[in-house]
């Protein structure tokens, strides 16, 4: 069932930066870096692989976007006040992970 919660992850998190791939393109002269949050919860080797992945499918576009990742570290007040600054900080895109 873990699996199965991560692939569906994985595939919002793809459909998502595929969107801002093509429809987020522009000429030089309108030109918009996007600001892309990556929450999750704790350090894990799975959520360490999703943050690579997700590192390695933006790689070459560092014009176009610019990620901000955030760690929970197992501990719900740093979660809660990591959200309020999500929220605040108007990101274009947030994706969040959790097992």
């Amino acid at each position: 069932m873990k699996q199965y919660q991560l692939v569906v992850a994985l595939f919002c998190l793809a459909a998502i930066c595929s969107y801002f791939f093509i429809f987020g393109r522009h000429d030089q002269k309108t030109a918009h870096t996007f600001s892309i949050a990556f929450m999750y919860p704790a350090s894990h080797p799975a959520m360490d692989e999703i943050e690579k992945g997700l590192r390695e499918a933006l790689n070459g576009d560092e014009n176009l976007y610019a990620m901000t990742i955030f760690n929970g570290q197992s501990n719900r007040s740093v979660m809660q006040a990591q959200a309020a600054q999500l929220v605040h900080a108007q990101y274009d895109c947030i994706c969040t992970v959790g097992t």
